[in-house]
């Protein structure tokens, strides 16, 4: 079963909507209140007070987990002069960029499916909390065997990824939104998230479980550095493999669990991993990583 030659992503599926448009969640008239109060602060998320966030941050146990890896002086910083994208970072100490332990940009979108993967599913548009970017670092801890660099990686992670996934989960309910949407740059961001996240692409997340299953006998690290320099192969056709950023959503709305668990979805995902058996061509992936200025792209 070949998925159809068109990417969802190249189609502009989604559509920003700037978070100062709260009227669905509190009215014009509370807003206009809130906004005197702060003198003309922002609402982050156009519903939430920095003192709200720090809340938020505190139930959600970050703050605790912080102080348990000997960050006893997290600092909040947010920004929201961007109507369509506003940015959360805690810092340790001093607020400067080596001090960054995390950093989240959110925006509101609207999505529109343009491919119809499922024949037999009622459609929606969805109003989503989408994850920009989000970084979560630990400047004190180095790299080594036991905790190889991830591509793009300045610095280990801070081990608390699910707890910033459970904390998003509650503000995009808060937020009456119909998921979360994310688009990963690189396979290891994929296969973190897959956890608890799904490709709107049927065919797309079939791959990447082919890949995640395919490629278990390699570290992570191994695996997304080979996958972002294209050194990964289909044995089953001899093509090689080009990373597809797509749309990844964690569903909250009742129809949009019912696409992703729908059988329609799961046969697709079943089909398309028998069609791929993947793995590193060892003298190519050897090769690019000892002579990056004659990558492809480069």
């Amino acid at each position: 079963m070949k998925k159809p030659g068109i990417t969802s992503k190249g189609l502009k599926t989604v559509e920003e909507v700037p978070f100062t448009d709260t009227r669905s969640i509190i009215s014009e008239q509370e807003l206009m209140r809130q906004l005197d109060e702060k003198k003309g602060y922002t609402l982050y998320l156009g519903v939430f007070t920095k003192e709200e966030v720090f809340k938020i941050l505190e139930r959600s146990h970050l703050w605790h987990e912080l102080t348990l890896k000997g960050f006893s002086n997290p600092l909040l910083d947010i920004n929201t002069d961007d109507p369509h994208r506003h940015t959360l970072r805690v810092y340790f100490d001093t607020m400067d960029k080596a001090h960054l332990l995390v950093e989240i940009v959110l925006s509101d979108r609207i999505f529109k499916p343009r491919i119809r993967h499922l024949p037999s599913f009622d459609y929606s548009t969805y109003n989503m909390l989408v994850i920009e970017w989000l970084v979560l670092q630990n400047p004190l801890s180095q790299f080594g065997p036991g905790r190889p660099q991830l591509p793009d990686q300045q610095y280990p992670g801070l081990g608390i990824a699910r707890l910033v996934s459970d904390m998003l989960v509650k503000v995009a309910t808060h937020l009456k939104k119909d998921g979360i949407l994310n688009f990963p740059q690189y396979y290891h961001n994929a296969v973190i998230y897959s956890e608890i996240f799904k490709f709107y692409d049927p065919y797309m997340h079939g791959t990447l479980m082919a890949l995640k299953a395919s490629l278990s006998k390699y570290s992570l690290a191994q695996a997304s550095f080979a996958v972002s320099l294209g050194c990964v192969k289909n044995l089953r056709d001899g093509d090689y493999f080009t990373w597809r950023t797509e749309e990844l959503i964690l569903p909250l709305s009742p129809n949009l669990q019912q696409y992703f668990a729908s059988r329609e979805y799961e046969n697709i995902i079943r089909n398309t991993m028998k069609e791929y058996s993947f793995d590193i061509d060892a003298a190519l992936y050897q090769y690019r990583t000892t002579h990056p200025h004659r990558l492809p792209y480069a």
